[in-house]
């Protein structure tokens, strides 16, 4: 799970294109988290945005940036596209949650209203 969060910006793009030359030569499948968009767009050909709880596939994007990947696609209508639509994706999931935690927010307040009277 996020295995290169706590990298300084240089250190992770470095391991990001490491990885991507092992995965070049063992040619395996890899199952890679992260709340990184641009890292996740980077390294994947599928990209699965989950819901929230309970979690659960709520879209599949597919990348197809052709390979060996290198960091100035991230600058290519392609990439752009791909980056917005899991935005998109992610924003719409949080609001829904939100939304659902104000619910809760206001459910406990008339409850504990109602303990204070």
């Amino acid at each position: 799970d996020e295995p290169f969060a706590a990298l300084d910006a240089q250190s992770r793009l470095l391991m990001q294109e490491l990885l991507l030359h092992i995965w070049q030569e063992i040619r395996t499948t890899v199952l890679f988290v992260t709340h990184d968009v641009d890292e996740a767009i980077f390294l994947s050909d599928r990209i699965m945005v989950m819901s929230a709880r309970p979690g659960r596939i709520k879209r599949e994007l597919h990348v197809p940036l052709a390979r060996p990947r290198t960091p100035e696609m991230s600058a290519g209508e392609t990439y752009m596209r791909l980056k917005l639509n899991a935005l998109a994706a992610i924003r719409e999931e949080s609001l829904r949650t939100m939304k659902n935690m104000d619910h809760w927010r206001r459910a406990l307040a008339t409850s504990v209203r109602r303990e204070v009277a």
